[in-house]
């Protein structure tokens, strides 16, 4: 680990010398327009006592510059470790959408279906577990009944090495059969533009930690497309559901 953060910053420091040496430029081409000038106007008797110092002078120079450019990555490589390893876990989410799983034809939908992706960021340097993810909860704010159906990437727990990131996708299916378009409709709107919410279990050698996640679902993209009625259901149903505040 910190051989690794070592050669990073040893590159990042060569980087640095030679934006530094960029900078420098000008100041060389400064001192010789100056030495110039003081060579024409004779006064390059005074540099002599100093002459035999040019080598070492140099070689100095330019282990100072590396040493300082070196430095300066260094700073910059662990000022960015270390607020990843403070990040410890993070899960974010892909919006979350909803879909026509199944339907018949001018008459209503069959089931609807919800997608989430969840972005599991491991910043730590050792390795975790998600031992869940409270899907039942989601269920519940979504109204879904008990006996749904959805699918899971994998089993629980699911491992993530460190410094990795893992997506977990899951569908998750509402049967609406039983209901009218009319209702179904309504159903749809009713749970658009509402805040979700889950949380995660994780495993570590720190223990078990209990993450909370905010849900970032919009329902527009897939109400507009229901308003557009490429299923051919009762349009002014529709109109008068979805199409009004």
């Amino acid at each position: 680990m910190y051989l690794k953060t070592y050669l990073k910053a040893l590159i990042s420091g060569f980087n640095e010398l030679f934006e530094l040496f960029g900078k420098i430029q000008s100041i060389v081409g400064a001192f010789l327009f100056v030495s110039v000038v003081l060579f024409a106007a004779n006064f390059t008797e005074f540099l002599d006592p100093f002459k035999a110092y040019y080598r070492p002078i140099l070689i100095a120079g330019a282990f100072i510059a590396l040493f300082l450019a070196g430095y300066k990555a260094w700073v910059k490589e662990h000022k960015i470790n270390t607020e990843k390893q403070n990040k410890g876990t993070e899960i974010t989410t892909f919006q979350a959408k909803n879909y026509v799983r199944s339907y018949t034809t001018k008459n209503k939908i069959n089931t609807i279906g919800l997608s989430l992706t969840f972005i599991v960021s491991n910043h730590n340097n050792f390795p975790i577990k998600i031992k869940s993810l409270d899907l039942a909860e989601l269920k519940r704010q979504f109204s879904f009944k008990s006996n749904q159906k959805n699918y899971s990437p994998a089993p629980f727990p699911i491992s993530i090495e460190p410094n990795d990131v893992r997506e977990l996708t899951f569908e998750l299916e509402q049967d609406l059969k039983e209901l009218s378009l009319h209702e179904q409709l309504q159903y749809i709107k009713d749970i658009s533009h509402k805040k979700y919410s889950t949380k995660a279990t994780i495993l570590s050698v720190n223990g078990a930690e209990e993450i909370e996640i905010e849900i970032d679902f919009q329902n527009d993209e897939f109400i507009d497309n229901m308003i557009k009625n490429p299923y051919d259901f009762n349009q002014s149903i529709v109109n008068a559901i979805l199409a009004t505040p």
